[in-house]
């Protein structure tokens, strides 16, 4: 992203967060284990084969970037002390000296060599090879300069670097315990090293007493605790059995805000709320039938009984806290005439059944049993099944569904959003959608280093995406974190990974 999407972003972002005064303004106390939920069971402790977002919660504590956004979303150094590009299609990075992995060994340039490297080889299957695809090669200046040689000028290589193509895993760990067993044992350089994880129960961290930012971090332990239901984190954050819960229903907004031994962070993000569409099989290999969906679902009626009209009403996957944003591109508002008109077209005039998959989260299920009564209304059958996260996320990577109703977590870059999701080499294209032109846009946007262009290139090719109606679009959720008054330094970002490495507990 250039300085004015920065900028535009982070207006947006700071006129519209909610951010309670939590720090005491007392010195940070070292000690303690904080306690947090999230929103499924974590899969994996390999960020290079990750693709849950709830396994991002664990990846941010455990290990660093090349680069990372600070609070604002500016892309600044972690573990490349700067970094210079010569010409468009050369990056060349100078890391910092003197960062160990958790097992002892250096962090240094063969250690990038040997990450990225592992990400662009086909054979790990990296869900975030695309977003650093551009590199044709990595060569090793020196002990701490590394040089990336790109095959083309790549807009979105900084923004990949800040996620799970970026997270740096010790080599000689990864080398000595094979893949698997590394997904289970993982290592890093973050503040915090894996202690123990019990499958469905806990995973715990504790603070790596080696870690390179002088004095960080501040608690003993961090301890992930898998809790899909909203109200029982909650009665668990009110009764002290958690510190920091990872959502809170919009019902329950209030009850927080009013709360002296609580406190609510709220942040527009770049997610959004989907019923995905598989375009691959019937009935939605049929683009009628997906209007028609689109017409039949009123999502004005989700957000205000729902979501207490809090956040906002969802009309395609980039959200207007992004600089991609366009408000003139084209939504679908609930029509069911249009809706009946498109089934005539689709050749079901009747109607047609579908099964409509989701996780087992209350909030979740509600929206899917609302659409259920809407489509039922024109005459489109569907049969809501419920699916734990790690389950729910493999019939999307298989895509053995019809219909799959889900969040995307969102990212600050809109290729990230936008080439994962709707090209045909996006890694998480779960639906099948495939378009030419919006292959070309999105092929164009990525390799253009003009700002206005890209922002044309992606208002074009979100206008088409959102017509075709791979995905009925929902809610632009924000970012909520409830947290327990005595946890101090707390920032939520709008990538809603919750970062620990400078909170600390007054009591």
């Amino acid at each position: 992203m250039n300085k004015k999407g920065v900028l535009i972003v982070s207006v947006l972002f700071l006129a519209l967060m909610v951010v309670p005064l939590s720090t005491s303004g007392a010195n940070p106390r070292y000690g303690g284990t904080l306690r947090a939920s999230v929103y499924h069971e974590i899969v994996t402790g390999d960020p290079h084969r990750s693709s849950s977002y709830v396994d991002r919660q664990l990846l941010q504590n455990l290990y660093n970037t090349l680069v990372t956004y600070d609070k604002d979303l500016n892309i600044v150094p972690e573990l490349a002390e700067s970094w210079k590009t010569p010409d468009p299609k050369t990056y060349i990075f100078k890391l910092r000296k003197g960062i160990k992995f958790h097992d002892g060994t250096e962090f240094n340039a063969e250690a990038v060599k040997f990450n990225l490297e592992r990400v662009l080889d086909p054979k790990t299957k990296s869900r975030a090879r695309g977003e650093i695809s551009a590199i044709k090669s990595v060569e090793v200046l020196d002990a701490y300069t590394v040089k990336l040689n790109l095959a083309y000028p790549f807009s979105p290589l900084l923004a990949g670097l800040t996620d799970r193509a970026g997270f740096m895993i010790s080599p000689t760990a990864f080398k000595k315990m094979g893949p698997d067993e590394f997904g289970r044992h993982p290592v890093g350089t973050g503040p915090f090293e894996f202690a123990e994880w019990v499958r469905d129960d806990h995973l715990t961290l504790k603070r790596f007493e080696g870690y390179w930012e002088k004095g960080l971090p501040y608690l003993d332990r961090v301890v992930f605790k898998p809790i899909p239901d909203q109200a029982v984190k909650l009665t668990n954050l009110k009764s002290g059995a958690l510190d920091v819960i990872d959502d809170v229903l919009p019902k329950d907004v209030k009850g927080v805000k009013r709360s002296k031994d609580l406190l609510l962070y709220e942040v527009p993000s770049f997610g959004f709320n989907a019923l995905r569409l598989n375009c691959t099989k019937p009935p939605f290999n049929n683009k009628a039938l997906r209007q028609a969906v689109a017409y039949a679902v009123d999502r004005e009626a989700i957000w205000e009984h729902l979501f207490y009209k809090t956040g906002i009403v969802g009309h395609g996957p980039i959200a207007p806290v992004s600089w991609a944003y366009d408000p003139n591109d084209f939504r679908y508002t609930c029509d069911l005439n249009k809706a009946r008109e498109k089934l005539r077209e689709g050749g079901k005039p009747k109607g047609f059944k579908f099964t409509m998959y989701t996780k087992i989260s209350p909030i979740d299920v509600q929206v899917a049993q609302v659409m259920q009564a809407q489509l039922k209304r024109v005459g489109i059958e569907t049969k809501i099944v419920q699916l734990e996260g790690a389950l729910h996320l493999k019939v999307m990577l298989e895509k053995t569904y019809e219909g799959n109703y889900g969040l995307w977590s969102g990212y600050p870059e809109p290729d990230t959003n936008l080439y994962r999701q709707f090209h045909p080499k996006g890694s998480a294209n779960w639906t099948g959608y495939a378009d030419p032109r919006v292959t070309e846009l999105l092929d164009k946007a990525r390799e253009s280093l003009n700002h206005a262009e890209r922002k044309r290139y992606y208002s074009e090719a979100l206008d088409i995406i959102i017509r075709d109606a791979p995905q009925i679009f929902v809610y632009y959720y924000p970012r909520r974190a409830g947290v327990s008054a005595k946890v101090q330094n707390f920032v939520l970002y709008p990538d809603g990974k919750l970062r620990f490495k400078t909170v600390w507990l007054s009591r």
